[in-house]
């Protein structure tokens, strides 16, 4: 029997009011832990619980240990598979200041950037071992930012969402602070690798590259020695800027390639890029919906190439959008500032929206959206003038909230290693 009579149910309820009796009826099924096993299935409660919001999902994991099992274990690995919205974006001012910033945004309503943007950037700082030594934001990984301190060299990895942070065991060869990328997607598993590339940014004349890799499936540091074909690209400076998408790690060179790194079977290809004639500036890489872009300001229009690296008759560019410089101006008065003339050469794509049609242009000083399907374009980021987001479309990086679990290496083994 019932221990207590269960919340009525009318469907005349604003949903609001109803959303909470819904609430209130979960927490008195988990409170009767007897009542979980007898009247519903696993299945049939999962399904229910997904439908919450995430916070009172996050907060019934204290109700039982068979539901903080069932929270952890199916309900937010199955809510982590659906695209989640855009919460904001991660950004540095340059490549030596470990100062971060964060600008909050909604796929909705924009927000007030500078309402608890300082406070989200403490929430997470302050998980990290010490306020004083210096944490370089090095990636941000769909939801999961990779950090290093400079002191100890030594990575860690925080997720905002859960107030989580975990510290990477540290391979004794790293003797100073390296470029590093993180791949996780929780739409493939809650596993993840941090790949460490030399500080430099390049390879060696005539040597493949080599990548320190961990696993957090292994929970070891080894290092593999990738061969790039075809080897053009050998002793080429390479872009700090990386994306990872299914298994794969894609990396811009000086040179005009992508270089694409199979994580699986340890090779690489390296593919001309479709600006490849054009002067030397550099382009920005992303990923929307699942496919990876190429984009780039020629002088007059930005263009955005799809690949499409599976084909049948090899990889190859397809242009998905152009957008004319002058047609925005023409159109939306905000767009006057783009094309000032110490801005036009700096104007460049910053990200595209991961789930939308939607890319984010800019200038150090100032980010707009830009709705490829409306054509509405929005100021959404300003910053001082002598605050100015250097070399920003590279270390402007968008944040959407995860709500896996990391594996703690700490609570498990002590620290391993092969390098």
């Amino acid at each position: 029997m019932l221990a207590r009579p269960l919340v009525r149910f009318d469907l005349k309820l604003p949903f609001v009011n109803l959303l909470k009796r819904v609430q209130l009826f979960i927490y008195q099924i988990g409170i009767e832990d007897n009542i979980m096993v007898e009247h519903f299935s696993e299945d049939l409660l999962s399904e229910i619980l997904c439908r919450l919001p995430i916070k009172s999902l996050i907060m019934f994991k204290c109700v039982s240990r068979s539901w903080n099992s069932l929270i952890s274990n199916v309900c937010i690995p199955r809510i982590s598979r659906m695209p989640l919205p855009l919460s904001g974006f991660f950004c540095k001012f340059s490549p030596r200041e470990s100062r971060m910033e964060y600008v909050s945004y909604s796929d909705e309503v924009i927000t007030d950037n500078n309402v608890n943007c300082d406070s989200f950037v403490e929430s997470y700082s302050s998980l990290l071992p010490s306020k004083y030594s210096p944490y370089h934001l090095v990636d941000c990984c769909n939801g999961i930012i990779l950090l290093v301190s400079v002191s100890v060299c030594r990575y860690y990895l925080c997720n905002p969402a859960i107030k989580q942070c975990v510290a990477i065991p540290k391979a004794h060869a790293h003797t100073d602070v390296k470029h590093a990328v993180l791949a996780f997607n929780p739409h493939e598993s809650s596993h993840f690798k941090v790949i460490c590339l030399h500080y430099t940014n390049s390879c060696c004349a005539s040597n493949p590259p080599e990548l320190d890799i961990f696993s957090s499936e292994t929970r070891k540091w080894i290092r593999y020695t990738v061969p790039v074909e075809p080897p053009v690209v050998y002793g080429v400076a390479w872009i700090k800027r990386n994306v990872y998408l299914d298994g794969m790690l894609y990396k811009l060179t000086k040179s005009k390639h992508l270089l694409v790194f199979d994580l699986k079977s340890l090779t690489a290809r390296a593919i001309e890029l479709p600006d490849k004639d054009e002067p030397d500036a550099n382009g920005f890489i992303g990923v929307s919906k699942g496919v990876f872009h190429y984009a780039n300001n020629d002088g007059s229009s930005f263009m955005f190439w799809q690949l499409d690296y599976h084909s049948k008759a090899g990889c190859f560019w397809i242009l998905k959008y152009s957008i004319c410089i002058h047609g925005l101006i023409d159109r939306h008065p905000n767009a006057e500032r783009l094309y000032e003339l110490s801005n036009l050469v700096m104007c460049k794509p910053y990200a595209i929206h991961p789930n939308l049609d939607i890319v984010f242009l800019g200038i150090p000083r100032m980010i707009f959206s830009y709705d490829l399907k409306t054509n509405k374009l929005e100021l959404i980021w300003t910053r001082p003038f002598e605050r100015p987001l250097m070399w920003g479309q590279y270390f402007f990086y968008t944040y959407s909230r995860c709500f896996i679990m990391l594996d703690d290496f700490s609570k498990r083994h002590h620290e391993s290693s092969q390098l």
